[in-house]
């Protein structure tokens, strides 16, 4: 958790997952205020550790990235866990940082929202195979295969899969 990016969780995640209640969404990460009052679609893992990062993508059908207010500012600092999610072929949703386009291709490699609406909009692609993963970032994330591959065992105690034919699952994991 990072109060900075509150407000892009608030817009970015949690209006979406309102508006979306079938929608099943998780959020991953540590230090969530007891106080935060999440939507009920919206899972919380406490943490999830690096060694089961490449099991955790593989389980979803796309990702959510929030930048920090000092790597905003700084520009040109993409989080590891954009290549990450682009190893697996997972498609990912960001906001917008200055030398995004340097590592990955808006629209195309990667989704950059800055409203509900632009959210609510890419889960609609997602979930009739228009953002699949093969027009995402994993073309540029070069040989990831063994990423993308099944995951060695004990992958199913993070499986945050759809059930019974709800909506996609949605991974929002922060980094430190």
């Amino acid at each position: 958790y990072s109060r900075d990016r509150q407000k892009g969780l608030e817009k970015l995640l949690l209006e979406p997952a309102r508006r979306r209640g079938r929608a099943r969404m998780v959020v991953a990460g540590p230090q969530y205020p007891a106080a935060l009052k999440w939507p009920p679609n919206v899972e919380r893992i406490e943490h999830v550790p690096p060694v089961r990062h490449r099991a955790f993508y593989n389980e979803q059908r796309f990702t959510l990235n929030l930048t920090r207010a000092r790597m905003i500012e700084a520009g040109y600092s993409p989080s590891v866990r954009l290549f990450e999610a682009a190893a697996c072929g997972l498609p990912i949703i960001t906001d917008y940082w200055a030398g995004l386009e340097e590592f990955f291709k808006p629209g195309r490699e990667i989704l950059v929202a800055d409203s509900p609406e632009e959210v609510l909009g890419y889960l609609a692609e997602i979930s009739r195979g228009r953002a699949a993963p093969d027009r995402g970032a994993g073309a540029r994330a070069g040989p990831g295969a063994a990423y993308r591959g099944a995951p060695g065992g004990g992958a199913g105690d993070l499986r945050v899969g759809a059930a019974q034919g709800l909506a996609e699952p949605f991974v929002f994991q922060f980094s430190r």
